[in-house]
């Protein structure tokens, strides 16, 4: 009986052992360190603009009147696109490499410059966009209007957050008469 446990032992620690190595072994390589994976964000952002661009002027079909509007537009959040990429890359590199999160205080001032980047952004289009706007028809406006990339993209998706399907309950959130 002894001899049947001390076999069973053995046996699973020579399992657990060899689970134990070839995790360790394929943990490294296996996982991206953090740097790769921003360096990867990065970049996929560039190329979702590329695409949404690409959406949008396969929707609004630009006629040959409107391909000098549309090409300065498309230029311009081209190039803030990429301006983009390259300061997200300099954030990658700027990552502590002691793997601690950064401060409060350096976390506000990431915030305060990533604001300032889309200000610039906002700026640079505004011109670009006001005169392809001012050329489209009514039917292109309304594509235009209705676009991810004014108001209903990542930061503008119009959130669930009462309940199901958005629907509050509104005897909850009444105010109280007195």
């Amino acid at each position: 009986m002894k001899k049947m446990h001390l076999i069973g032992a053995v046996a699973a620690a020579a399992i657990a052992g060899q689970f134990a190595m070839t995790s360790l072994a394929s943990a490294d390589p296996a996982k991206p360190d953090r740097g790769a994976r921003f360096t990867a964000m990065c970049s996929d952002m560039t190329a979702r603009s590329a695409a949404k661009l690409t959406y949008l002027e396969t929707k609004l079909a630009p006629t040959a009147a409107q391909k000098a509007e549309w090409d300065a537009y498309k230029s311009a959040v081209t190039g803030n696109a990429k301006a983009n990429e390259e300061k997200c890359l300099d954030r990658v590199k700027t990552f502590k490499k002691d793997g601690k999160r950064p401060t409060a205080i350096e976390r506000h001032a990431m915030q305060e410059k990533f604001l300032e980047a889309r200000l610039a952004a906002l700026k640079t289009t505004e011109a670009p966009l006001t005169a392809l706007y001012a050329k489209l028809s009514d039917e292109q406006k309304l594509v235009m209007d209705r676009s991810e990339r004014f108001g209903k993209g990542h930061f503008g998706k119009r959130h669930h957050k009462h309940g199901e399907h958005g629907k509050r309950d509104r005897a909850k959130d009444a105010p109280v008469e007195n």
